[in-house]
């Protein structure tokens, strides 16, 4: 996965029959590639492949945004940084105070946006984002804190 460094080659020694490979990130699928050595011959690589377990995001969506627009609110948003999504992200949920009327069910990972009415008029609303893999949602992205003035609904 781009972003994420890869472990240090492990190289054994004379009678290791195992190697523990650190360094490695949750929700991750490896590949590792094993060869043995003597002093007859080398052995044909082995790819050995191993998942990293996911754990709960430890970053927050980055580049929250929201635009106003004629009774709705567009928010927009980046996935949090890789290193800290620690497996697939697959939904994002919008929070906000008082809550709109017509708060969206959580968007796809892949979406990056949705839009949101039912904010009222000349109040003062405050909204965050959480990003949520299969182990449970990661930290809340900044406030952000909007107004639809009353003039948008006339």
């Amino acid at each position: 996965m781009e972003g994420i460094p890869l472990p240090e080659p492990l190289v054994g020694e004379q009678r290791d029959t195992s190697a523990t490979v650190t360094g490695l990130h949750p929700g991750i699928n490896y590949t590792c590639v094993a060869v043995t050595f003597t002093p007859w011959q080398i052995s044909p690589p082995q790819n050995i492949t191993y998942s990293t377990s996911e754990i709960v995001p430890t970053g927050s969506p980055e580049a929250f945004e929201a635009v106003v627009g004629q009774r709705q609110v567009v928010f927009t948003w980046s996935p949090p940084p890789v290193t800290q999504r620690n497996g697939v992200i697959t939904s994002y949920t919008l929070s906000c105070s008082p809550s709109p009327s017509s708060l969206p069910q959580s968007p796809s990972s892949q979406s990056g946006s949705l839009t949101a009415t039912g904010f009222s008029p000349n109040t003062l609303h405050s909204c965050s984002l959480t990003a949520t893999n299969s182990q449970g949602s990661g930290p809340p992205s900044i406030r952000i804190f909007i107004t639809l003035e009353d003039f948008v609904f006339n």
